[in-house]
């Protein structure tokens, strides 16, 4: 199969989906970004204990929220989708986005 078949296969299965089902998968995949993040900052800040990490993990969150919200056109509010770098290790790979 192709990537392509195999994409239009993944989206013909997520419409045949419930909303709610659409919506606990979106919520995994968010929770696994947040345990993939969480991993990052540990292995970038070693001392840091758990209240720390969330800390930062919130700021990452907030940072990446601004920043997906800086092309303002007319009324409307597009993300962006400019250069990023990315940053990998034997443990995560992070993808850091520049303003």
């Amino acid at each position: 199969m192709t990537p392509a078949a195999a994409l239009e296969k993944q989206i013909e299965l997520y419409r045949l989906m419930t909303g709610e089902q659409r919506l606990a998968i979106a919520m995994e995949l968010h929770e696994l970004a947040c345990d993939v993040a969480r991993e990052g900052i540990r292995h970038q800040h070693p001392e840091a204990d758990a209240a720390e990490v969330e800390r930062l993990l919130q700021r990452r969150i907030e940072l990446g929220r601004a920043g997906s919200e800086r092309v303002v056109t007319g009324l409307s509010t597009l993300p962006v989708a400019s250069s990023h770098q990315a940053v990998t290790s034997p443990m995560v790979a992070e993808v850091r986005w520049k303003k």
